[in-house]
């Protein structure tokens, strides 16, 4: 195998793990805004019931259960949007860098300081 198309089928899949990796992070932010925000809703629908007649409770669960199916419809047409959007992109992730100092030595071997 030559150097050069050792050295960018690397680069090529670098750059593919790079723009899946970001996607997965961006998928995963999506669905905690979605379900925390129904947890959310759905504490505050509870507290709001505690003096609720029967008949209340029921129509307050139903209507809560219409807007869980939009803000789930909408969430996952926003991720299908995202998979889509990443198609077009080249990422490259930079990574976690660490720069370490050097101190020089003295003769006896002991650092500078």
């Amino acid at each position: 195998m030559e150097e050069g198309n050792f050295t960018e089928n690397r680069k090529e899949n670098y750059l593919k793990q790079s723009n899946e990796r970001l996607k997965i992070a961006c998928l995963k932010k999506v669905d905690t805004t979605m379900i925390g925000s129904l947890d959310i809703i759905e504490k505050e629908i509870d507290n709001l019931c505690v003096n609720c007649t029967d008949v209340d409770v029921i129509t307050i669960r139903e209507a809560y259960s219409r807007m869980r199916s939009k803000i789930l419809d909408n969430g996952n047409n926003q991720k299908r949007s995202i998979h889509e959007e990443f198609k077009h992109y080249t990422i490259n992730w930079n990574m976690y860098t660490t720069v370490l100092k050097v101190k020089p030595r003295n003769q006896e071997g002991q650092n500078n300081e």
